[in-house]
């Protein structure tokens, strides 16, 4: 069993709309308006895939925990945004990383043999209906400079 699988089997992950794995492991019982107050997930991504660009409707914020480093898009009306989660801080990595509700973003693993082991907290709490994957077409409708990375990330 390589190192992937491992952690894809301890960790219990499931596949995950968006590409990667992924497992619910905390949903918050405390309520507010009917939504969970938070929920966090672990989420893993393999190197040969890739994270496809989607949009949360509230703030969700990444943890780096192992593996390789990982580089995050975010697709803004002011252009073009593009972050790192990793070890490396002298290199411009963090070990987290806030994306704003409403952020189009996707990402990928840096080195394309490995893998990005990550959580993610989002408040209040997820729920599918609060996912969306634009299409395509509409995304390049909108970011027609983005088009490579649209393509690579969709």
């Amino acid at each position: 069993m390589d190192q992937m699988d491992y952690w894809v089997e301890k960790l219990d992950l499931k596949a995950h709309p968006e590409g990667g794995y992924y497992r619910e492991t905390y949903r918050s019982g405390l309520e507010y308006e009917g939504r969970s107050l938070s929920t966090h997930i672990y989420y893993l991504l393999p190197g040969d895939s890739f994270s496809r660009l989607h949009r949360l409707r509230y703030d969700e914020h990444w943890y780096f925990h192992y593996g390789s480093a990982m580089r995050m898009y975010f697709l803004k009306e002011r252009g073009l945004e593009a972050h790192v989660l990793g070890l490396r801080p002298a290199e411009g990595e963090s070990l987290s990383l806030l994306v704003p509700g409403g952020t189009i973003f996707g990402g990928e693993v840096l080195d394309k043999t490995f893998f990005t082991l990550v959580s993610c907290h989002m408040a209040p709490g997820f729920h599918f209906e609060d996912f969306e994957l634009p299409a395509k077409k509409l995304l390049k409708k909108d970011f027609p400079e983005h088009q490579s990375l649209i393509d690579k990330l969709t």
